[in-house]
């Protein structure tokens, strides 16, 4: 039985680990554009508050995208 769910489990983490690579890499595209946003804002405080938001929120993404399947392991066990 437990061989059976390993012979399941073994695509399905290639997949996670490629997308987790391919979100990683986008993810910090992310963040430069969002750093670049907040450096070239000036004085506008929306552009900033803005690109603030986008950084939490590619972190919070990146985090739990890494952090994943711990997060499972740890439910099931």
């Amino acid at each position: 039985e437990e061989a059976l769910v390993d012979e399941i489990l073994e695509p399905v983490m290639s997949v996670y680990n490629a997308i987790k690579y391919i979100m990683t890499v986008v993810g910090v595209l992310a963040l430069v554009f969002a750093g670049i946003s907040f450096v070239t804002a000036g004085g506008e405080q929306t552009k900033k508050n803005r690109a603030k938001a986008m950084i939490a929120g590619v972190i919070v993404g990146l985090i739990l995208i890494w952090v994943a399947p711990t997060i499972v392991e740890f439910v099931f066990t």
